[in-house]
């Protein structure tokens, strides 16, 4: 998984600057769409179209996942016991429907609240908010390492604290 996401970082990197020797800084700038305004530049209009096409089919793939891992997280929690049982289904273990439709709609609120005048400002404005509020979590995740870390070898505890606590100082600066 981690090196997938390396990967893709990495094409990511390479294509924002080719975009960067395409475009000038100043239009660039103002690009709502700026691969779609590359493509345009490279290979006419009709390239464009199909780069926007394809960032809309990408973005409704990325909605998809994100239900499908508030489900799946959902019924994990719920088969393990963790779930209250006023968000769960008693006889099947999955996430109730009243819970999807709560995640429905505060993902619905949050679009419309961060409505901005580009979809490039609400799109900064939706990452902001999303990383000042994981790192909370992922602090947590790191917490809960160091805590679980004491039934590893003397070694592996080591390595494991200390990536825990690398984690924590990241996680608050």
């Amino acid at each position: 998984t981690l090196g997938g996401i390396g990967i893709a970082g990495v094409i990511y990197i390479a294509a924002c600057a080719a975009l960067m020797g395409i475009l000038p800084a100043g239009s660039l700038a103002r690009s709502s769409a700026p691969f779609a305004d590359g493509a345009a530049a490279m290979f006419g209009t009709a390239t464009a179209g199909i780069v926007a096409f394809c960032a809309v089919v990408k973005a409704s793939a990325t909605l998809g996942g994100n239900i499908l891992l508030a489900g799946e997280a959902g019924e994990s929690e719920s088969v393990l016991g963790h779930m209250r049982p006023h968000l769960r289904d008693r006889q099947t273990h999955k996430i109730s429907m009243a819970t999807l439709i709560l995640t429905g709609t505060v993902l619905s609120a949050i679009a419309i609240l961060s409505a901005s005048p580009t979809l490039g400002r609400q799109f900064t404005l939706i990452t902001n908010v999303v990383v000042v509020l994981a790192m909370p979590q992922y602090a947590a995740f790191a917490a809960a390492l160091f805590v679980l870390s004491k039934g590893l070898s003397p070694a592996r505890r080591f390595g494991a604290r200390a990536l825990s606590a690398a984690a924590i100082v990241f996680c608050a600066c």
